[in-house]
């Protein structure tokens, strides 16, 4: 049985459940919205008269000390009492939080390593409103996790560089967060911030198998390879990663490492250089990928790879070489540990991939552009998001668009608030049982969002002639057997 409830403006409709490369979207740099971000150790500020100590980074660098004490202690007081409020047999997340709003600001707080550092964000509520920016304060939090786990990725935890020595700490802190908070942007639609995901590929299981197989070869030949991860084009095929770290080495890899590689690719090059070229024995390159542009560090004196700290089975960060090799445009990642590296021969490991990876990457080409599926109801503009939190399989239109949906209007700023609060009111939700909703905006856009074994998949719907919930139901189901087959079952 469905229920119907009609507002003044706008209608939801809520089913039961089951039983059983040019981004589209318009970006902001969060440093536009920001007014300020710090990095805190309150254990370093107990003393009297010395509470300052405890801000380990602040932004903007300008803000006189009092300031900065200032922030970071009230982050500190608000956390401690409402801790007071909490149950005691609740198990406290990983990431615990708190949000605070007021008049001028809206403020998240981020206890990270145990509870030790708190990370805090806070956004001018006048710069959103004229940029037109609708603040989810659970896609910010998400985004906020994520640049800590960046942080992790390439200078490893703040509770091992603190034991190093303090000023080791604030100099990593400044070094990565100066020029990365500049590069940082967030998305017009909070919900794509909210669901950190993977882009995989689809392709035949024959290109698949083989892939594994590559990989299987290769660390069996090289027992110093510890972790692998296989791209084509920049679409995740493979991995062995850790889960907990997936996202933020995917995020490097397509965002800088591969996406720099293109670039050079592309550009012209010398009459010398070029014969050099075409005498050479390889088809495909190693990919060194200096870090200094992308987040301040240097490259590493033992090696030309970049350094990357990923978890082990027990939680610990563990430094390893970044080893990327480029074929067409398969790009096949190795993760060693350091002390490992001078045991691995590069030439040797060049030998044994090249021929391989090349012919496996054209495969690859051919037979997923060759299967490239038939949209049967292209005459139905819309755009949505997908993510399946099991896998991290992260799809949308506002970044990967299908050329048929190229043409299609963004839509009003007003629904990208729409769907947040639907979001956070009926799928984000302990209900299993819930399946779908269906809203009308002012504007006469529709947001549909259905929720399946967990997978969330989001369609905005432009404005139709059509205005009856039945005739968006029909529509909703041609859109997914067109492009959803095999997500969902209708």
């Amino acid at each position: 049985m469905e229920r119907v409830l009609y507002g003044k403006k706008t209608a939801y409709m809520m089913s039961p459940g089951y039983s059983a490369t040019t981004p589209k979207s318009e970006f902001l740099k969060l440093i536009d919205l920001m007014e300020y971000f710090f990095v805190s150790r309150p254990a370093s500020g107990r003393r009297e008269g010395f509470e300052y100590q405890r801000v380990m980074y602040f932004n903007p660098e300008t803000e006189n000390s009092s300031k900065q004490t200032d922030v970071s202690g009230v982050a500190e007081a608000f956390i401690a009492f409402t801790e007071n409020f909490r149950k005691r047999a609740e198990v406290v997340a990983e990431y615990d939080h708190r949000f605070v709003k007021s008049t001028k600001l809206l403020e998240i707080f981020v206890q990270v390593e145990n509870s030790e550092y708190i990370i805090g964000l806070g956004l001018n509520r006048q710069a959103c409103n004229e940029h037109d920016y609708f603040v989810h304060m659970s896609s910010l939090k998400a985004l906020l996790i994520r640049t800590y786990e960046t942080f992790r990725l390439f200078y490893g935890t703040f509770s091992d560089l603190f034991e190093t020595g303090k000023g080791i700490l604030m100099q990593r802190l400044d070094q990565f967060f100066s020029h990365y908070l500049s590069l940082l942007r967030v998305h017009q639609i909070p919900l794509i911030d909210l669901f950190s995901g993977v882009g995989f590929m689809n392709m035949p299981p024959v290109d698949y198998l083989d892939v594994q197989c590559l990989i299987s070869r290769c660390s069996e030949s090289f027992p110093m390879i510890k972790k692998t991860l296989f791209l084509y084009q920049d679409k995740m095929v493979e991995y062995s990663v850790s889960k907990n770290d997936i996202i933020v080495v995917y995020r490097y890899l397509t965002q800088h490492l591969v996406q720099s590689a293109v670039q050079s690719e592309l550009k012209p090059v010398a009459s010398a250089t070029y014969r050099e070229t075409e005498t050479k024995k390889f088809i495909g390159k190693f990919i060194t990928g200096v870090t200094e542009d992308f987040i301040g560090q240097e490259e590493s004196v033992d090696h030309q790879f970049p350094n990357v700290f990923l978890s082990d089975d027990n939680g610990k960060m563990i430094s390893h070489a970044l080893i990327a090799y480029r074929a067409l445009n398969a790009t096949f990642c190795l993760f060693v540990k350091n002390e490992d590296m001078p045991s691995l021969d590069l030439q040797e490991l060049q030998q044994s991939l090249d021929s391989e990876l090349s012919r496996l990457a054209s495969n690859i080409g051919d037979n997923v552009s060759s299967i490239t599926r038939t949209i049967t109801s292209s005459d139905i503009p819309f755009h949505y998001v997908y993510y399946n939190p099991d896998s991290l399989s992260l799809k949308t239109s506002f970044v990967d668009s299908p050329s048929d949906l190229s043409n299609v209007p963004l839509p009003p700023p007003a629904i990208y608030k729409q769907v947040c609060e639907t979001f956070d009111h009926f799928i984000d939700t302990d209900t299993e049982k819930f399946a779908q909703v269906c809203c009308k905006a002012d504007d006469d856009w529709w947001v549909v969002v259905k929720k399946v074994n967990g997978r969330v998949l989001t369609l905005f719907i432009p404005s139709t002639p059509t205005s009856n919930i039945t005739d968006i139901h029909d529509i909703v189901e041609q859109i997914i057997k067109s492009y959803f087959l095999n997500l969902f079952i209708v």
